[in-house]
């Protein structure tokens, strides 16, 4: 079995100084103590009352009123929302095929019951193909809105629709 060879003078542990070991201990008792004083004033602080009149108690001649929770009014104002279920244009299949791609920006004037009166194409993007607009067209006309509303009553708006054409779809 072999050892480890190391001389006698190395192998002596160092100590610290005799009064090293007797500093950390004050100041843990230091550290000790502060927390302790400050968690004892905050304690104290908010254990005093928020005023300096002593609190009153309410006689039990007071009727205790039952909360009712407020009713809320309708909003009196909002912009007309297309209903679920409306359809998506299909995708011209000849367009398709071509790969033609292009956004069809189409504005919708809706009447008073939630119904599209008018409908104009406003802008494209991408490629301007007359059967992306006439897809759109043809799905826009079916849909049906919750109608704009204006100090409580529903009113005629006007909507802007984009209608997205890509071939990954």
């Amino acid at each position: 079995m072999s050892s480890i060879p190391h001389d006698q003078a190395s192998a002596s542990t160092t100590t610290s100084p005799s009064g090293a070991g007797t500093v950390a201990g004050w100041l843990w008792a230091l550290l000790a103590a502060s927390l302790l004083i400050g968690m004892l004033l905050f304690a104290r602080q908010t254990a005093q009352p928020l005023s300096d009149e002593p609190s009153k108690v309410v006689p039990a001649s007071v009727p205790i009123v039952e909360h009712v929770p407020a009713v809320t009014a309708p909003a009196a104002d909002a912009d007309a929302e297309p209903l679920a279920g409306n359809p998506l244009p299909d995708y011209p299949a000849a367009a398709l095929q071509a790969g033609i791609e292009g956004d069809v920006i189409a504005r919708l004037q809706i009447d008073s019951s939630g119904n599209v009166s008018e409908l104009s194409i406003v802008a494209r993007q991408g490629a301007s193909d007359a059967r992306l607009d006439d897809a759109a067209t043809a799905a826009l006309r079916q849909w049906r809105f919750s109608p704009a509303m204006r100090d409580g009553q529903a009113v005629s708006s006007v909507v802007q629709v984009p209608v997205e054409f890509r071939t990954e779809r």
